[in-house]
């Protein structure tokens, strides 16, 4: 949850956030910000600047981040990739929308194509784990169930941006699994200079630990997924944001944020991020992972990276308003397998749904789908596992067999024809 300077909004205040956002809905929680000091003076946009988000950009690249001083409580929050553009990525090209084109509702939960929500602990590392669970979705698009390694990318872009990672081999997390001790080390000190209060480890010292870097080797060397683009989105047309989760796909986002409105328990209750009007000027990276319509419009479901005790199972909705008033950068990712040499991707399916081939079978017994989080459960269906995400691809053959049998040890069902075959044994 990184945060943008306060004078910073002040300065892009009048044509950026306040009185643009529309009062909110009556099912919305309200959280109102108290009174905030007369802003400084209008800082004077660069030369040449065509628009308010060049000048934007202009203001946040000079600024340092985090600000120097900052409490550690509020300094260890800060992602500053979160905060700033990815200066290589490309202009997403808008496509063309069609009355009726779009259904009424996305929910990548109930496609089976999200992954495990994830927890950054108390390190400023938004941006990183955003990115790893929309790459966990365009995974499972594949048709795989490997989960990416939030350490590995942050290990990679603390103290830069996210633009790095283009073209970098990403591990998966059980190959380097998160702790937040080893990542406050591995931060860029003039980034991170919070986390190391909650964790009595200096940031940045990794760099001088061997074992440390060893292990950040053996990431390097068994990458199984990079991400080939970053497609820049408009922040003002959501309609192209809608099509490219109706299409299944996550997309990156940072959201004007405002710690007492994300933090307020009523989330919890609700499943809605409370009404603010104005944020702190301080982005905050999640992924977008479906849609709906509500009373009062759109409305859009993120991933959060802040565990399952946050929001609903670790996600929350944002009405299309919200969203509009706060949304700072979008990003579509092109991601595909890294192909590692002479390292075969793994697979890691939930409980019971054996690989096959690259792909998560159904589970042996068929069986009942889990609950979603976020959203009730039926009556008589086990709760989500924390943890597994369904696997299979989003698209099946119409004549798959409505369950599958149970098959003797040493051989798996086909799920094309609901018969056994013998698994061949390696010699």
């Amino acid at each position: 949850m990184p945060r943008r300077f306060f004078f910073l909004t002040a300065a892009v205040c009048a044509v950026a956030c306040s009185s643009s956002a529309p009062p909110p809905a009556s099912r919305y929680p309200a959280y109102v910000p108290p009174q905030q000091p007369p802003p400084p003076p209008m800082m004077a946009a660069p030369r040449g600047a065509a628009t308010w988000l060049d000048s934007l950009g202009f203001l946040q690249s000079a600024l340092p981040c985090p600000v120097p001083g900052l409490p550690p409580s509020i300094a260890g929050a800060f992602d500053c990739a979160a905060m700033r553009s990815i200066t290589n990525a490309v202009p997403y090209t808008p496509r063309s929308l069609l009355p009726g084109q779009l259904p009424g509702l996305v929910d990548h939960r109930t496609a089976g194509i999200t992954g495990p929500v994830k927890d950054q602990a108390q390190v400023g590392a938004c941006a990183g784990f955003a990115l790893s669970s929309v790459m966990d979705t365009a995974i499972r698009r594949m048709g795989r169930g490997d989960v990416v390694s939030p350490l590995h990318i942050f290990a990679k872009y603390t103290g830069s941006h996210l633009g790095v990672l283009k073209g970098l081999p990403i591990t998966s997390e059980p190959v380097w699994t998160y702790d937040p001790v080893k990542a406050c080390q591995l931060a860029a000190p003039d980034q991170a200079s919070g986390c190391d209060s909650y964790y009595n480890v200096q940031a940045g010292s990794g760099r001088s630990n061997p074992l440390l870097m060893g292990e950040l080797n053996r990431a390097d060397n068994t990458g199984y997924y990079r991400i080939d683009a970053f497609e820049r989105m408009s922040n003002q047309d959501l309609d192209q944001i809608v099509l490219l989760l109706a299409d299944f796909e996550a997309v990156w986002v940072a959201i004007d944020f405002h710690r007492p409105a994300w933090q307020d328990k009523s989330i919890k209750s609700t499943g809605y991020l409370p009404y603010y009007p104005d944020g702190d000027g301080l982005g905050h990276g999640v992924a977008l992972q479906g849609y709906r319509q509500g009373p009062a419009g759109r409305e859009y479901l993120f991933q959060n990276s802040w565990g399952t005790d946050w929001g609903q199972g670790g996600y929350a909705w944002i009405p299309e308003s919200m969203l509009h008033t706060h949304l700072l950068y979008a990003y579509r990712l092109r991601v595909s397998p890294a192909g590692a040499p002479g390292v075969p991707a793994p697979m890691t399916c939930a409980p019971g749904a054996p690989p096959l081939l690259g792909v998560c079978l159904p589970s042996p017994g068929g069986g009942t789908p889990p609950g979603i989080p976020g959203l009730p459960t039926l009556p008589g269906l086990p709760p989500w596992p924390g943890g597994a995400p369904s696997s299979l691809p989003t698209t099946m053959p119409s004549s798959l067999p409505p369950s599958l049998p149970t098959c003797a040890p040493g051989s798996l069902p086909n799920p094309l024809t609901g018969q056994c075959f013998q698994v061949p044994t390696g010699g």
